[in-house]
């Protein structure tokens, strides 16, 4: 992939589970509910408990989602050091992956170039950048500097800096920002108009709702978000267990397990 092809809506997969182990089953039903208003997949994320899952587990889960889809893929890498996102990369690549994403390292931002500039140097595999609440990027002036950088092709912003998010919106326009810009949190959908798309854990649950609010940002969908779906599916919590446990309800997953959990009888 290339810095401008990152567009429309790309779905953080949540990580299905059935008696400890990876249910493919879940992952067929999952993957029927949501296609048609995918672009793109990107398992083992924070949605997909990614820093909790073994690196086999990690495989597995982009394996079988790579022989159920035709769509691109970019595999989420979280928790691990530079010599081991490296390695999950080619792995990535071997198993047919388009591009990997990895969270910024630090709020320092000196730090976080400096990490992606080596992570892009190195990567078989171009890079979204994950700009999470607790260590982003926050400068359009860092920004810039990565968009420099040809193997870095797209950000996903879950910062909730909303006046930085519209300002690299504001750059995207003008033509001078070459990477797309993906809007990761929910309640700021409505604000993020004219961005390249969204990449937000509610699509896993109402895919339909957040494809008519990217393609015409009605602010009642806004309102209703917040209303409703911000508290029912409990995005300000532990949302990815809820989101699970809301897909077990519609009888899409076989269950609403954990990655990783203590079980006892």
């Amino acid at each position: 992939m290339k810095k401008n092809e990152i567009k429309g809506l790309w779905i953080p997969i949540v990580t299905p589970m059935y008696k400890g182990s990876y249910d493919s089953e879940s992952m067929s039903k999952l993957i029927a509910f949501v296609d048609p208003y995918m672009d793109g997949y990107v398992p083992c994320l924070s949605t997909g408990e990614g820093a909790f899952l073994s690196d086999k587990l990690w495989e597995e889960v982009i394996s079988d989602l790579r022989s159920k889809t035709k769509k691109p893929i970019i595999a989420g890498i979280k928790g691990r050091e530079l010599s081991e996102i490296l390695k999950l990369a080619d792995k990535a690549k071997a198993l047919g992956c388009q591009a990997i994403i990895v969270p910024a390292p630090s709020n320092n931002e000196e730090e976080s170039l400096n990490f992606f500039s080596k992570l892009a140097t190195k990567s078989s595999l171009p890079i979204m950048i994950y700009n999470t609440e607790t260590a982003h990027f926050k400068t359009v002036e860092a920004i810039q500097k990565l968009d420099q950088i040809e193997n870095i092709i797209s950000l996903k912003d879950s910062s909730m800096n909303i006046d930085f998010f519209q300002k690299m919106v504001g750059l995207r326009k003008a033509g001078s920002l070459h990477m797309t810009i993906l809007q990761g949190i929910e309640h700021k959908l409505l604000d993020s108009k004219g961005c390249d798309g969204f990449l937000t854990s509610l699509l896993n649950n109402e895919p339909e709702l957040c494809k008519k609010m990217f393609e015409s940002y009605p602010e009642k969908l806004q309102q209703q978000i917040m209303s409703e779906f911000w508290w029912q599916h409990n995005l300000g919590g532990e949302w990815f267990i809820t989101l699970k446990a809301m897909l077990y309800s519609k009888g899409i997953l076989r269950s609403a397990e954990q990655v990783s959990q203590v079980v006892k009888l």
